[in-house]
């Protein structure tokens, strides 16, 4: 590892805009900063020899990018593919984790132009732009909230992605020392160390650690990375992928998700072919997302970085809890098994089911988990959660909203309250209570919690209850509360 780079008569490219070289002799760049790899004649052989695989004009190039449109035909022509399903008819994507994948970045919307204004740029270029999009996720997806609190506020994440731009060195377009017609050119080194110190910035080093992977053409073994690469994913992270063209023009993407297709060829053998989604950075200005072919990283030199949690995390969505359509007025209890993670957990509820939605025109819209605390003869819904092998929690972030106006909590008389389970003393402890009038009634826009456990108890569940102190005459459900995500950290490292 040297504090510079060197680069001795070889020719850079642009890397999100195409093949915009310029020829430098003994170019050398000092780099207090990031600390970057050498580059010995056989790394350079191998920059200069390696084609590209994916690029952000891809089309226009001629590459083996491929839009999610142009797949049937990508099969049929590259491996005389005449039919294909999804395995399975699944998706692996943080998506399923989520709700949500890392965004799609055009530098053309307002927030971006900002961005650059207040670097004096031009562009991003594509290691920053990924590095925004991938720890941008992190704080609306597994609610990393001490990234960036506000993301709804556009001044808090005009900031953010100003300090992830300002950290990650790059050579931009308009350098006076070197002359790019578009775009800016950063290492892998330069991304990962950026994203690194801004995840200190944040006091989160000891939540998160990162690692990166290089591949050279035809030398490194991928089998061990493309598994590397899916286990990332079905844990909920997604992953960046560097890759180099022909003549050292390096592209930065999101990968997100993969599928995995059962094919017939012409001869009617079946065979499977594992497939990469990602964003493009900048996006194709439409929905579509890209497929990476994963047999094609044979061939290529590229890098994968991976942003690792250190603590066990795990996300659960409101459709992921499987109860009927209706209020139960005694408790049940429900059990589930998340082996990815080795956790099994326990869930019991009171008046805690699932309700259909109708819109403004009398039409299905979705079912929302709700515990509903007011009815005739009931006062009291709630919503427990027990991890049964001894994961231990550390803080959890839950998102609530009120159903309607007219929940009929009373000012001083109803409550919402937040437990904790103590495994010493086989107890729920009160950590926390609210007014539930206090809950906004915003939904799909929900309030959200962040709950931080008392590190010197080992707490092991977690329990939302609402009360009224006197039932209710109503006939009809009211004191509802609807559950949207919920986000549990622990303290064990599987």
């Amino acid at each position: 590892m040297l504090s510079e780079l060197i680069l001795t008569t070889i020719v850079i490219g642009g890397n999100c805009f195409g093949n915009k070289n310029t020829t430098y002799e003994n170019f050398e760049y000092d780099n207090n900063q990031i600390i970057t790899n050498s580059f010995t004649d056989e790394f350079l052989e191998y920059l200069t020899d390696a084609l590209l695989y994916l690029n952000a004009l891809g089309d226009d190039l001629n590459d083996i990018n491929i839009k999610e449109t142009g797949l049937e035909n990508y099969l049929e022509e590259e491996y005389s593919i005449n039919s294909f399903s999804i395995v399975n008819n699944l998706s692996n994507s943080v998506v399923s984790q989520y709700g949500i994948k890392p965004i799609d970045i055009n530098e053309s919307e307002t927030i971006f132009v900002d961005v650059n204004q207040e670097l004096g740029r031009e562009y991003l270029g594509c290691g920053p732009i990924a590095a925004i999009s991938h720890l941008d996720f992190l704080a609306k997806g597994p609610k990393y909230y001490e990234l960036v609190d506000g993301y709804n506020d556009y001044d808090e994440l005009l900031d953010f992605y100003i300090e992830i731009a300002s950290e990650i060195f790059a050579i931009p377009a308009e350098d006076s020392s070197i002359t790019f017609q578009d775009g800016t050119f950063s290492l892998p080194i330069s991304v990962e160390e950026g994203m690194r110190q801004i995840i200190k910035n944040h006091g989160l080093e000891n939540q998160f650690s990162l690692s990166s992977d290089y591949i050279f053409p035809n030398v490194t073994s991928t089998v061990n990375i493309i598994s590397k690469m899916k286990n990332s994913i079905d844990r909920g992270s997604p992953l960046i992928l560097w890759e180099v063209t022909s003549i050292l023009t390096g592209h930065f993407v999101n990968i997100y998700g993969y599928e995995t297709f059962s094919c017939y060829d012409a001869f009617g053998n079946l065979t499977n072919k594992l497939f990469f989604k990602a964003n493009c950075n900048p996006n194709y200005n439409d929905d579509e997302c890209i497929y990476i072919d994963s047999e094609k990283l044979d061939d290529y030199l590229y890098c994968v970085i991976y942003v690792n949690e250190e603590r066990q995390h795990l996300a659960i969505k409101p459709a992921d809890y499987g109860y009927p359509c209706s209020y139960n007025n005694t408790y049940k209890t429900n059990y589930y098994s998340f082996s990815q993670f080795d956790i099994e957990l326990e869930t019991t509820r009171l008046r805690t089911g699932y309700v259909k939605h109708y819109d403004e025109n009398g039409n299905f819209d979705e079912y929302r988990l709700v515990l509903s605390s007011k009815r005739q003869s009931y006062s009291q819904a709630y919503l427990a959660y027990q991890f049964n092998n001894g994961k231990i929690l550390r803080n959890l972030s839950i998102d609530l909203a009120r159903w309607g106006n007219a929940e009929l909590f009373g000012n001083n008389n109803s409550t919402l309250i937040f437990y904790g389970f103590n495994s010493a003393t086989n107890t729920w402890m009160n950590l926390y209570t609210y007014d539930p009038n206090d809950i906004p009634a915003t939904y799909p826009v929900m309030r959200n919690f962040q709950v931080y456990l008392n590190e010197s108890i080992d707490f092991t569940g977690f329990k939302i209850e609402i009360n009224n102190s006197n039932s209710s005459v109503e006939e009809r459900n009211f004191g509802r509360i609807i559950l949207g995500s919920v986000h549990f950290y622990f303290k064990n490292v599987p």
